[in-house]
């Protein structure tokens, strides 16, 4: 359906009021793009997690499927590639957790691939803004920078493990994991 630009600002204008109407129905508003962080072209790809609760998301095997494909593309940087692998094998031994302080939800992750996985459930976090949480649980060198240990991960303040802070399948999440430890 195309609209005339010559009855685009007319709403009284025979049909074009109804037209309009559906026409703005059907396309997401930039606004909700922008905030959602996601280009028209993918904003029809997650409508299978808009239909579940962000809580029930995270604790869902697709969400755990989103992570590992995110895990198992690492990319061309050194660091990041350490990174990766780090928490795919995190995954793997079930030490890797996603948290997600907008929510007031934390789950431990499990490899939907493994044969005998089992969803875990999510358990409550208090429930804060992103700037705030990352605040609380990143260290901070004595200049003020924040810490990172040799796979370019951030040091969670806590338990000195390792943290990322990033997306999956579009949405952010707190991800912690133990470091390594030399033996």
């Amino acid at each position: 359906m195309s609209v005339s630009i010559k009855n685009f600002g007319q709403f009284g204008a025979g049909n074009s009021g109804t037209s309009r109407g559906k026409a703005q129905a059907a396309v997401p508003s930039i606004r909700d793009v922008l905030l959602s962080g996601q280009s028209s072209a993918r904003v029809s790809s997650t409508t299978q997690t808009s239909k579940t609760s962000s809580s029930d998301y995270l604790t869902s095997s697709v969400f755990m499927q989103n992570l590992k494909a995110k895990l198992s593309t690492a990319g061309d940087d050194p660091a990041q590639y350490l990174r990766a692998r780090s928490m795919m094998d995190a995954l793997q031994r079930g030490r890797l957790k996603v948290s997600d302080p907008t929510q007031g939800k934390s789950v431990g992750a499990w490899d939907p691939g493994q044969k005998n996985a089992k969803a875990t459930a999510a358990t409550e976090i208090p429930k804060t803004n992103w700037v705030d949480f990352l605040n609380a649980q990143l260290k901070r060198s004595d200049d003020g920078a924040l810490s990172r240990d040799g796979n370019g991960s951030y040091v969670d303040k806590a338990t000195g493990g390792n943290a990322y802070f990033g997306r999956v399948a579009g949405k952010y999440y707190y991800v912690t994991w133990p470091a390594e430890t030399k033996a």
